[in-house]
């Protein structure tokens, strides 16, 4: 198994990011739902998932396995969030949930009561179909959102090892709480994210950290580089045995997605 990037968002991604990807040596990616403009009806998040659905054909086409997320990212909550709307959009989620691999991109964002909810609803909705969550945790207040979404995910009754929690940052706060806890953990290869070196330092800091990190790109809409994990792994395997940064960069990431 080659490289596989852990989050991306491949629908904005070009044919040619994507045969790069592959002449590199990425043999499969984790695409996940978001739109940078919320839905503005649960039609259109029902087409946003038809188009990640032709995704994964178009990404097959070229060599590139992708497994599909679906569900609603905290940026995603449509403004006009009434009760009956939000039934419809989860109900959507839910019908989709059978057709995809995992349920993600989902968190919270600012950490209202409104997302809190929306978030338990789909972890609900994940533990039923027994499928895997990639959760966002924000720029702002990283620290308190995250500990809200553990929160949650207790209340839930999801298992750790079911929960990756993505743009993490080495932060002793963080690393704290995820230490005693068998979540993956998710980093992602971006300036004014994470970098190589802080992979480092949270291995360094625990190495059973080996057996949960997994390495994203989380290329697409934004400015991203679709070949920083590889690059990483380059990095990596100047201060880590290959078989060590390997894990990283694709082993934990099946483990993950095929447990």
């Amino acid at each position: 198994m080659g490289f596989i990037d852990g989050h991306l968002h491949s629908i904005y991604l070009s044919w040619h990011d994507l045969s790069l990807m592959v002449e590199e040596g990425i043999d499969a990616i984790v695409t996940l739902a978001y739109t940078p403009i919320p839905p503005s009806s649960s039609s259109s998040l029902r087409d946003h998932f038809e188009h990640l659905m032709f995704d994964k054909i178009r990404c097959g086409s070229i060599g590139l396995r992708a497994y599909i997320g679906v569900g609603i990212h905290p940026r995603n909550i449509p403004l006009n969030n009434n009760v009956s709307t939000m039934d419809e959009y989860l109900k959507v989620v839910e019908n989709y949930l059978g057709r995809a691999n995992l349920l993600g991109e989902v968190g919270l964002e600012s950490g209202s009561e409104l997302e809190a909810s929306i978030l338990r609803e789909q972890l609900l909705l994940a533990k039923k179909a027994d499928k895997p969550v990639i959760i966002h945790t924000p720029k702002t207040n990283k620290i308190g959102i995250l500990e809200k979404t553990i929160r949650i995910i207790d209340d839930v009754g999801l298992s750790d090892n079911r929960v990756l929690l993505d743009h993490l940052t080495p932060s002793p706060r963080i690393i704290e709480l995820v230490s005693d806890r068998d979540f993956y953990l998710g980093f992602t290869m971006q300036p004014g994210k994470t970098s190589p070196e802080d992979v480092l330092y949270v291995v360094k800091t625990d190495e059973e950290f080996v057996e949960r990190i997994i390495l994203n790109s989380d290329s697409g809409v934004y400015p991203s580089y679709p070949l920083a994990v590889v690059e990483a792994y380059e990095e990596l395997v100047e201060d880590l045995e290959k078989t060590v940064a390997y894990r990283l960069v694709s082993l934990n990431a099946l483990r993950f997605l095929e447990h």
